[in-house]
């Protein structure tokens, strides 16, 4: 159902508010009442507005927290609100014979007259029968002079007073709540720390570029573990199983395996295998087929001493070989530098690093008046330097690396132009203005990065815009006028979608004729 919001103002009459009620068209309808509300401390006042609401099909919510009130409106049977937001409840009625009495005490205020008369004091003096005083009476003068000044202070005080209390301490706060409604803008523009001048038609705005070097340090636990104890050894037979080849020359350093662990020749082994006729001979013929060498554990450490077994030549599908007893390894585990320990520090100090830097450089630039464009930030490390190195053995590691970063800005003022020149584009500027430009939520993405000191940018942003307001034409339009009338004045304008008024002090209810005592406050309905 369609609600509406009246105001009353604390002069108005019973019949005047009544006929503000019957003009609105909404069904549900919240009276918003000052304080002191005398008109509605009557019972009779209160029903007659009840009985006009219910003429007219409206249902009525009183808004007031005034005790005086309430009771009535529920005797009434009127809804009640604190405020407009708060919800609406019908107030306990009271009995009846407190009902009883209250309406006999307003009979009796509405029917008796008080008629004061006025009696000359006369001065008698016993006399003789017959005889009449004759005596003057001189006045004091000096009484009478008192009472002149006391008079003529007593009027400058109240007048005094209502000045200072009406004219010089009242003062209203109008806070005016407007639609706004989103653009969006996106095009390129171009930043230069070779240009000089801002060339609006161009895009083209003069940068400053902020430029920072540091050496930064960071230590690291090594996280490797090398074996340093003796390594196992022993001998194997090499046999080449078939006659493929003539001859396979295996050199040293080839790895033998059992599948688990690796096993390196000492010397290189050369093996000939033997036909006889179109037979392979190899078997009958060891001195040429098969070859004992010597082998050495791959790493150290106690696990390499193995019983004798049957191990794989890598690389040599065809020879088969033979493994006595291995021997002599023993176990001695230190932590060494990894390769992954150094590369994993480099990345965590390089992420600490770079966003401080960064913050570092915006901060630079917001603090003497530019806008800083983020997507331009360089960074070039160089190449770490690593002690000790991968493979050595520590407990932990050192890594610095120097730090090489910079940021380009546009003068705020300059980006602000800018954007105000492309949104105005898209509006009205007689009816409308912008209310936030959405730069601080912007897209800029760098489309070409020419050198260090220019930069080719796109910016995508969405700003806000609403109705045109001129404060100072506000005020003067409000001045002087009643709560209600300031209200209905302000929301005759297109976009405003809420007013609220506050007076100070207590004692005020109506808008200050001095627009200097009239603050005006805009907020956005979203």
């Amino acid at each position: 159902m369609k609600k509406d919001v009246i105001y009353i103002d604390i002069e108005d009459e019973i019949t005047a508010i009544i006929d503000k009620l019957k003009n609105t068209k909404a069904k549900i309808l919240a009276m918003v009442l000052p304080k002191r509300a005398v008109v509605l401390h009557s019972s009779v006042n209160v029903r007659l507005l009840k009985r006009a609401a219910d003429e007219a099909g409206k249902k009525l919510v009183l808004i007031t927290s005034e005790h005086s009130i309430i009771p009535l409106a529920g005797m009434a049977g009127i809804h009640v609100a604190k405020t407009l937001q708060s919800k609406p409840y019908l107030p306990d009625t009271p009995n009846a014979a407190d009902e009883e009495s209250q309406i006999i005490e307003e009979e009796d205020e509405n029917d008796t007259e008080t008629i004061e008369i006025d009696t000359p004091e006369v001065a008698v003096t016993e006399e003789p029968k017959g005889k009449k005083s004759k005596k003057l009476k001189v006045p004091n003068f000096q009484s009478f002079r008192a009472k002149i000044i006391l008079g003529v202070v007593a009027v400058v005080l109240l007048v005094g007073g209502y000045i200072f209390g009406f004219v010089i301490m009242p003062k209203a706060t109008v806070t005016i709540t407007s639609e706004t409604a989103p653009i969006n803008s996106k095009f390129d523009f171009t930043a230069s720390v070779q240009q000089k001048e801002y060339v609006a038609e161009q895009k083209l705005l003069p940068a400053e570029i902020k430029e920072i070097k540091r050496t930064d340090v960071e230590k690291f636990a090594a996280s490797g573990e090398k074996d340093m104890g003796e390594k196992a050894g022993g001998t194997v037979t090499l046999t080449l199983s078939d006659c493929a080849d003539d001859e396979i020359t295996i050199p040293a350093g080839t790895a033998i395996t059992d599948g688990t662990l690796n096993y390196l020749l000492d010397t290189a082994v050369v093996l000939k295998s033997v036909k006889i006729g179109n037979q392979c001979k190899n078997d009958d013929f060891p001195d040429f087929t098969m070859a004992n060498v010597t082998v050495t554990a791959e790493n150290a450490g106690d696990k390499y001493n193995l019983s004798p077994r049957e191990y794989t030549v890598k690389g040599y599908d065809s020879v088969v070989a033979d493994g006595e007893a291995m021997a002599g390894g023993t176990s001695e585990i230190v932590k060494i530098i990894t390769q992954q320990d150094i590369d994993s520090a480099r990345a965590k100090l390089v992420a600490k690093k770079v966003d401080d830097l960064k913050s570092q450089l915006k901060t630079q630039l917001n603090e003497n008046g530019y806008y800083a464009i983020e997507p331009t930030f360089l960074n070039s490390p160089s190449e770490p330097v690593v002690t000790p190195g991968a493979g050595t053995e520590a407990e932990q590691g050192q890594i610095s690396i120097e730090f090489t970063v910079s940021m380009l800005g546009v003068s705020q003022e300059t980006i602000d132009s800018l954007l105000a020149s492309e949104q105005s584009k898209q509006l009205d500027t007689s009816k409308q203005k912008i209310y936030d430009n959405g730069l601080a939520t912007a897209t800029i993405t760098v489309k070409e990065r020419r050198s260090a000191a220019e930069a080719l940018l796109s910016v995508d942003l969405t700003a806000k815009t609403g109705p045109q307001l001129d404060e100072e034409a506000i005020a003067k339009e409000i001045a002087g006028k009643r709560f209600s009338e300031s209200i209905d004045t302000i929301k005759k304008r297109p976009g405003i979608s809420e007013v609220n008024i506050n007076y100070s002090p207590f004692w005020v209810f109506n808008t200050p004729k001095n627009i200097d005592k009239i603050t005006i406050i805009f907020n956005e309905s979203n």
